[in-house]
């Protein structure tokens, strides 16, 4: 995906999704008169789905969990939903 493009930068962005985490590379491009240059970077986040962050909460001793599938607080949709927002409370 091409996230920015303006006159002296751009930016690429290619997402590897695996079974329980995701891997985001970067490709930052410099392109000014007075510079040019590449930086790659990478970041993978390791993804937590909403049974496993249920587990993880209960077994550190959170007493109530709650899941909202957007920030309205609708409720979570495993089929629908574009987000998991989790709330816990001890």
């Amino acid at each position: 995906m091409l996230t920015t493009n303006v006159p002296d930068f751009s930016r690429l962005f290619a997402i590897d999704y695996y079974e329980n985490k995701a891997r985001f590379n970067v490709l930052d491009i410099f392109h000014s008169h007075e510079e040019s240059d590449l930086k790659v970077w990478i970041a993978e986040l390791t993804i937590f789905l909403r049974d496993d962050q249920n587990r993880i909460l209960k077994n550190a001793g959170y007493q109530k969990v709650d899941f909202y599938g957007g920030f309205d607080l609708s409720p979570y949709d495993n089929e629908t939903s574009n987000i998991l927002i989790t709330v816990a409370r001890k």
